[in-house]
């Protein structure tokens, strides 16, 4: 088996630098933080119960008796995997009523 160091033959280096077949350094690897969870901050004073937040998010924000998002003046947690419906449901809302925040 013959290893290939980075920049030979085309490679990008975007992998470990192989200095023989038996070691290999992982110089090259980027380790990233673990990101803080995303919340969403809702304004209770900017909230005009259009609805369109909780349409876009339906298991994230849900709407009270009168129609306003019921989670109007809190901070949300969002669960991983529904990043892009808060954002969705931030852009969406006419008011400017959410805040993201990570």
């Amino acid at each position: 088996m013959v290893l290939v160091a980075p920049g030979a033959d085309g490679d990008r280096g975007c992998g470990p630098t192989v200095t023989s077949e038996a070691t290999y350094s992982l110089t090259n690897y980027t380790t990233y933080a673990r990101m803080p969870p995303m919340k969403l901050a809702i304004d209770a004073g900017r909230c005009a119960g259009h609805g369109r937040c909780y349409a876009m998010a339906p298991g994230l924000l849900e709407p009270d008796e009168l129609g306003f998002v019921a989670e109007r003046g809190t901070t949300v947690d969002v669960p991983a995997g529904s990043e892009q419906a808060a954002r969705d449901a931030a852009a969406w809302c006419p008011e400017a009523a959410i805040d993201v925040e990570s």
